[in-house]
């Protein structure tokens, strides 16, 4: 009786080994999950392969959940730092503007005080 696709043995014992998708695999640094489970008898590592699965599944589902809602969030921070920067920038024009607009003022009325004299 062949064992699953989950289960190896290394030297006397058995282990569970599943491959992580891609975006789970660049971010943890590592391609697989490998976990003994502290049997040498195939039928008992059948069945712990089997419960180890189903909680390697869930941490998966949970870890892309995850993984998404970070990706939505930083997409969210990405567009709020563009429109504070646009923002800083219509201001800083704006300022810019009047700064300028008071300087002509300011000789304007230079000129005036110095014709009257």
């Amino acid at each position: 009786m062949g064992l699953c696709s989950y289960v190896e043995k290394r030297r006397q014992r058995y282990y569970f080994r599943g491959r992580l998708p891609v975006e789970a695999a660049d971010m943890l640094g590592r391609t697989h999950v490998v976990g003994s489970l502290l049997t040498n008898d195939s039928r008992v590592a059948k069945l712990r392969a089997s419960r180890f699965y189903y909680e390697y599944a869930a941490f998966l589902k949970i870890l892309s959940l995850r993984m998404r809602d970070d990706a939505h969030s930083s997409d969210m921070l990405h567009a709020r730092d563009i429109a504070l920067a646009q923002a800083a920038f219509e201001l800083g024009r704006r300022y810019e503007a009047q700064q300028s607009d008071l300087r002509r003022r300011y000789e304007a009325d230079m000129r005036a005080v110095i014709l009257k004299l």
